[in-house]
């Protein structure tokens, strides 16, 4: 069986999903261990096995994730979040490990501090090639989050990945199409256990209903609106995850304040995607929906959405977003502007190289509750304009032609070619 630990947000879980359905079609047996909120039904596809896991404890969330690493795995794919857990837990089944990410992990790099350290601790012999090799640079710092010597110590591993030292990088698969990644990182300089396999996404049912279909409430509120321009509004798994957005009240009033003032000054209207289910507590739901002068301007609706058939509904003219590589990239694909404000990680990275290419405009620097609501009329009104369409056309066209490569297929030979090899090995320890 072929476990794969997917912490994070729904960027983390989508991509997870996605090869799991690869592998099932190919026979393998595929379990998922992720966030127990995040088991969506409308996110997860039929005949895949998912096991939520919730702590807020990163120690016991880490055994936790550990436990779920069962005697039958075969080989152990992770999320960057959780590669200290599953590397821990790969060595303990002795069984193969590798890695997928959604963001260059060369944008955080090591602490000087923490390679200081790690160097002084090591013999002599040892402490130039750590500074050196790649693939050891490369990893160590991401398997010491959340302190995992300690789980090391606990599963009764050496502290430190023994397989590193010696040169033995795990694959590591970025998710992300090509030409995307080479706007932050050189391809060509990767080393050879880093692959780029291009985006990863679920198949969907050719009989899915149009995105105007399942959203009537939508009809109605173009309908009431006449022929003001509409944008599309939503900032993912920030909207809950984020603590700016779970834990402050008024900086989500600031948000819904400035947002719904610039949005009267552009003469728009938006479409907000709130990714909260019904019982969730969620305050940029509620702070949302209790205004009727709100509701004038913003038609508010509960995700997860089919974001491929609103971009392609042709009811929105562009897209304002948190930078997440997930919906960047389905907005370029339907061929629309958008306008990132980054909350964390990578996507301030993803933004401004957008802005870049001429077909976004982020807000670096800043915090979304910063924001004020002249910036935000201006941003609405650059989406607005159709001037500067054909750079995103480019893109829709460059990400197009990538996609026809199907990249998840090379990170799907390799895990059942090195799953393939788990079970001969297992096999012959049988036989002996």
């Amino acid at each position: 069986m072929i476990v794969i630990l997917a912490l994070g947000t729904k960027g983390d879980l989508i991509p997870a999903l996605a090869i799991a359905q690869r592998l099932t079609a190919r026979n393998q047996r595929v379990r998922i261990v992720t966030h127990a909120h995040l088991l969506v039904s409308e996110w997860v596809p039929s005949g895949i096995e998912c096991c939520g896991v919730d702590d807020e404890d990163p120690h016991l969330l880490d055994r936790a994730l550990v436990a779920a690493v069962c005697a039958q795995t075969t080989f152990v794919l992770a999320s960057l979040f959780c590669i200290g857990p599953a590397c821990a837990a790969a060595e303990a089944r002795r069984v193969p490990f590798a890695a997928f990410a959604t963001f260059a992990a060369s944008d955080f790099p090591h602490p000087p501090e923490f390679i200081r350290a790690l160097t002084d601790s090591l013999p002599v012999d040892l402490r130039f090639p750590l500074e050196l090799r790649h693939p050891l640079r490369h990893w160590l710092w991401r398997l010491f989050i959340n302190d995992v010597g300690d789980l090391r110590e606990a599963c009764g591993l050496d502290p430190m990945p023994l397989a590193l030292l010696n040169g033995e990088a795990p694959l590591l698969f970025y998710a992300i199409p090509r030409p995307l990644f080479a706007l932050v990182v050189d391809p060509q300089m990767l080393h050879d256990s880093i692959r780029v396999c291009g985006q990863w996404i679920l198949n969907r049912s050719l009989d899915n209903p149009s995105f105007m279909a399942s959203h009537p409430s939508v009809s109605t509120f173009l309908a009431e609106r006449n022929s003001r321009k509409l944008i599309h509004i939503g900032f993912g798994s920030m909207d809950c995850f984020h603590p700016i957005l779970s834990q402050q009240a008024e900086a989500v009033r600031a948000i819904i304040r400035a947002i719904y003032f610039g949005l009267e000054s552009a003469n728009m209207c938006a479409l907000w995607v709130v990714n909260a289910r019904e019982g969730d507590a969620c305050e940029l739901m509620e702070q949302l929906t209790k205004s009727a002068a709100v509701q004038t301007r913003i038609c508010v609706i509960r995700g997860p959405v089919d974001y491929a058939a609103l971009f392609a509904s042709g009811i929105v003219c562009g897209s304002v977003n948190h930078g997440g590589i997930g919906t960047i990239l389905e907005v370029l694909r339907g061929g629309l502007k958008q306008v990132v404000a980054p909350f964390m990680f990578d996507q301030e990275r993803w933004g401004s190289r957008l802005e870049l290419e001429g077909v976004a405009k982020c807000f670096c620097d800043i915090d979304p509750e910063f924001i004020t609501a002249d910036e935000w009329k201006m941003a609405f009104e650059w989406l607005g304009n159709p001037q500067g369409m054909e750079k995103v056309l480019r893109w829709q066209g460059i990400l197009e032609r990538s996609d026809a490569d199907d990249g998840i297929s090379v990170a799907c030979d390799a895990i059942v070619e090195k799953t393939r090899d788990q079970l001969k090995c297992n096999n012959n320890d049988k036989i002996k």
